[in-house]
């Protein structure tokens, strides 16, 4: 396969090409959905995005980008919480993309 789980030249877990990549090669596509994004982090985190986005210290422009590091932030924190040997079981959470879950696994054990 052209694409393979690994570290890049920083040390930086990830997904890394075993192959030269052609100027706009698709090598993958992720649905909408699974993007940790502001909108995707609003969907799932209502509550905490509103809350963010009240906070008169936060400057307007950085709202969005302090919505999507808090719901990264809370995603680790829990997996954390349940251990780094969790089964889906000991987190299970229906709002969350599994993909969400498994990356936040993918991070912590690095």
């Amino acid at each position: 396969p052209k694409l393979a789980r690994g570290a890049g030249p920083m040390g930086i877990l990830g997904v890394v090409a075993r192959e030269a990549v052609e100027r706009d090669e698709v090598l993958f596509k992720i649905p909408a959905s699974l993007h940790m994004s502001f909108l995707t982090c609003q969907d799932i985190f209502p509550e905490l995005s509103a809350a963010i986005r009240n906070v008169d210290r936060i400057s307007p422009p950085r709202r969005q980008e302090t919505v999507l590091c808090c719901c990264v932030a809370k995603l680790l924190g829990e997996m954390a919480d349940a251990g780094r040997e969790a089964d889906d079981q000991d987190l299970q959470h229906d709002e969350w993309p599994a993909l969400w879950l498994e990356y936040s696994r993918a991070l912590l054990t690095g």
